[in-house]
Protein backbone atom coordinates (compact mmCIF):
# COMPACT_ATOMS: atom_id res chain seq x y z
CA UNK A 1 0.00 0.00 0.00
CA UNK A 2 1.36 3.51 -1.08
CA UNK A 3 0.19 7.07 -0.10
CA UNK A 4 -0.33 9.75 -2.35
CA UNK A 5 -0.60 13.55 -2.17
CA UNK A 6 -2.43 14.00 -5.80
CA UNK A 7 -3.32 17.25 -7.34
CA UNK A 8 -5.75 17.79 -9.56
CA UNK A 9 -5.94 17.73 -12.99
CA UNK A 10 -4.05 14.30 -13.53
CA UNK A 11 -2.44 12.37 -16.29
CA UNK A 12 -2.77 9.26 -17.34
CA UNK A 13 0.83 8.10 -16.14
CA UNK A 14 -0.43 9.31 -12.19
CA UNK A 15 -3.30 7.11 -12.96
CA UNK A 16 -1.70 4.09 -14.12
CA UNK A 17 0.60 4.06 -11.08
CA UNK A 18 -2.30 3.34 -8.76
CA UNK A 19 -2.78 0.27 -7.19
CA UNK A 20 -5.47 -1.69 -5.12
CA UNK A 21 -5.42 -0.31 -1.44
CA UNK A 22 -3.54 2.55 -1.79
CA UNK A 23 -4.21 6.23 -0.18
CA UNK A 24 -4.38 9.17 -1.94
CA UNK A 25 -5.20 12.63 -0.72
CA UNK A 26 -6.52 14.67 -3.71
CA UNK A 27 -5.84 18.86 -4.33
CA UNK A 28 -7.59 21.05 -6.73
CA UNK A 29 -10.86 21.29 -8.34
CA UNK A 30 -13.55 18.20 -7.37
CA UNK A 31 -16.80 18.44 -9.14
CA UNK A 32 -20.29 16.15 -7.86
CA UNK A 33 -22.72 15.23 -9.66
CA UNK A 34 -25.25 12.55 -9.12
CA UNK A 35 -27.88 11.30 -11.34
CA UNK A 36 -29.44 14.66 -12.96
CA UNK A 37 -26.22 16.14 -13.68
CA UNK A 38 -25.53 13.43 -15.64
CA UNK A 39 -27.95 13.74 -17.57
CA UNK A 40 -27.43 17.71 -18.03
CA UNK A 41 -23.87 17.02 -18.98
CA UNK A 42 -25.06 14.54 -21.82
CA UNK A 43 -27.86 17.36 -22.78
CA UNK A 44 -24.91 19.87 -23.02
CA UNK A 45 -23.02 17.35 -25.40
CA UNK A 46 -25.57 16.45 -27.68
CA UNK A 47 -26.29 19.82 -27.93
CA UNK A 48 -22.89 20.55 -28.75
CA UNK A 49 -22.22 23.26 -25.52
CA UNK A 50 -19.85 23.84 -23.78
CA UNK A 51 -19.68 22.16 -20.42
CA UNK A 52 -19.75 24.59 -17.26
CA UNK A 53 -16.27 23.40 -15.93
CA UNK A 54 -13.31 21.54 -17.59
CA UNK A 55 -13.50 18.01 -16.45
CA UNK A 56 -10.38 16.52 -18.62
CA UNK A 57 -7.84 14.81 -15.53
CA UNK A 58 -10.38 16.27 -13.14
CA UNK A 59 -12.35 14.45 -10.21
CA UNK A 60 -15.84 13.52 -9.96
CA UNK A 61 -17.86 12.75 -6.85
CA UNK A 62 -21.16 10.66 -6.68
CA UNK A 63 -22.43 12.94 -3.42
CA UNK A 64 -25.10 14.99 -2.36
CA UNK A 65 -23.82 18.68 -1.34
CA UNK A 66 -26.00 19.93 1.30
CA UNK A 67 -25.69 24.21 0.85
CA UNK A 68 -26.80 26.42 3.39
CA UNK A 69 -26.73 30.19 3.75
CA UNK A 70 -25.55 32.03 7.00
CA UNK A 71 -26.64 34.99 8.88
CA UNK A 72 -24.89 37.20 6.26
CA UNK A 73 -26.27 35.35 3.00
CA UNK A 74 -23.70 33.99 1.98
CA UNK A 75 -23.89 30.16 0.80
CA UNK A 76 -21.20 27.75 2.90
CA UNK A 77 -21.29 23.88 2.49
CA UNK A 78 -23.09 22.06 5.30
CA UNK A 79 -22.16 18.39 4.33
CA UNK A 80 -21.32 16.32 1.78
CA UNK A 81 -21.84 12.61 1.34
CA UNK A 82 -21.06 10.22 -0.80
CA UNK A 83 -24.25 8.73 -2.56
CA UNK A 84 -24.95 5.15 -4.39
CA UNK A 85 -22.52 4.89 -7.43
CA UNK A 86 -23.49 2.29 -9.03
CA UNK A 87 -26.74 4.94 -10.24
CA UNK A 88 -23.98 6.15 -13.05
CA UNK A 89 -22.92 3.01 -14.04
CA UNK A 90 -25.10 4.18 -17.17
CA UNK A 91 -23.01 7.24 -17.84
CA UNK A 92 -19.57 5.27 -16.96
CA UNK A 93 -18.37 5.61 -20.67
CA UNK A 94 -19.51 9.02 -21.10
CA UNK A 95 -17.80 10.18 -18.20
CA UNK A 96 -14.26 8.24 -19.44
CA UNK A 97 -14.90 10.06 -22.82
CA UNK A 98 -14.83 13.57 -21.04
CA UNK A 99 -11.79 13.00 -19.51
CA UNK A 100 -12.28 12.32 -16.05
CA UNK A 101 -9.78 10.54 -13.92
CA UNK A 102 -11.25 9.89 -10.31
CA UNK A 103 -14.39 8.91 -9.75
CA UNK A 104 -15.40 9.25 -5.99
CA UNK A 105 -18.26 7.32 -4.75
CA UNK A 106 -20.05 5.26 -2.21
CA UNK A 107 -20.36 1.11 -3.02
CA UNK A 108 -18.79 -1.14 -6.35
CA UNK A 109 -19.76 -0.26 -9.71
CA UNK A 110 -20.14 -2.82 -12.62
CA UNK A 111 -19.08 -4.35 -15.43
CA UNK A 112 -19.65 -0.82 -17.81
CA UNK A 113 -17.66 1.11 -15.39
CA UNK A 114 -14.67 -1.36 -15.32
CA UNK A 115 -14.08 -1.04 -18.83
CA UNK A 116 -14.48 2.48 -18.93
CA UNK A 117 -12.23 2.83 -16.45
CA UNK A 118 -9.56 0.11 -18.39
CA UNK A 119 -9.90 1.94 -21.49
CA UNK A 120 -9.73 5.59 -20.26
CA UNK A 121 -7.18 5.01 -17.77
CA UNK A 122 -9.57 6.03 -15.18
CA UNK A 123 -9.60 5.02 -11.16
CA UNK A 124 -12.74 4.54 -9.24
CA UNK A 125 -11.94 5.27 -5.17
CA UNK A 126 -14.45 4.90 -2.34
CA UNK A 127 -15.24 8.17 -0.37
CA UNK A 128 -14.52 7.40 3.68
CA UNK A 129 -17.58 5.72 5.04
CA UNK A 130 -19.16 8.38 7.50
CA UNK A 131 -17.19 10.94 5.92
CA UNK A 132 -20.09 13.97 4.90
CA UNK A 133 -19.14 16.27 7.99
CA UNK A 134 -15.33 15.45 7.71
CA UNK A 135 -15.02 16.14 3.99
CA UNK A 136 -16.67 19.65 3.87
CA UNK A 137 -13.84 20.65 6.18
CA UNK A 138 -11.17 21.39 3.91
CA UNK A 139 -12.96 23.18 0.92
CA UNK A 140 -12.66 26.51 -0.15
CA UNK A 141 -14.97 28.39 -2.28
CA UNK A 142 -18.17 27.07 -4.17
CA UNK A 143 -19.91 27.73 -7.06
CA UNK A 144 -23.14 26.60 -9.12
CA UNK A 145 -22.79 25.15 -12.52
CA UNK A 146 -25.49 23.12 -12.91
CA UNK A 147 -29.08 22.99 -11.64
CA UNK A 148 -32.16 21.50 -11.99
CA UNK A 149 -35.83 22.34 -10.20
CA UNK A 150 -35.98 19.00 -8.94
CA UNK A 151 -32.62 18.89 -7.35
CA UNK A 152 -30.11 20.51 -5.11
CA UNK A 153 -29.20 23.60 -6.41
CA UNK A 154 -25.43 22.62 -5.78
CA UNK A 155 -25.55 19.79 -8.23
CA UNK A 156 -21.80 20.84 -8.70
CA UNK A 157 -19.27 22.41 -5.82
CA UNK A 158 -16.06 23.49 -6.92
CA UNK A 159 -13.25 23.47 -4.28
CA UNK A 160 -10.35 25.52 -3.69
CA UNK A 161 -8.92 22.69 -2.32
CA UNK A 162 -10.61 19.84 -1.02
CA UNK A 163 -8.33 16.66 0.21
CA UNK A 164 -9.78 13.56 1.21
CA UNK A 165 -8.31 10.57 2.42
CA UNK A 166 -10.03 8.25 -0.01
CA UNK A 167 -9.22 4.00 -0.81
CA UNK A 168 -8.66 2.94 -4.27
CA UNK A 169 -10.57 0.41 -5.63
CA UNK A 170 -8.49 0.41 -9.15
CA UNK A 171 -9.33 -2.51 -11.84
CA UNK A 172 -6.57 -4.89 -11.67
CA UNK A 173 -3.33 -4.65 -14.02
CA UNK A 174 -3.40 -7.33 -16.83
CA UNK A 175 -0.42 -9.37 -16.67
CA UNK A 176 1.36 -10.15 -19.65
Amino acid sequence: MAVYELTLPLDDATVEKLQVGDIIYLNGQVCTARDIAHLKLRELADAGKPFPEDLRGGALFHAGPVMKKDAQGKWYLSVIGPTTSIRMEPHADFVGQQGVKVIIGKGGMGDGTKAALQKYKQVYVQACPGCAVACRRPCGRFRQSISDRSSSPWTRTATAAMTRYVTTHRRSKKKS
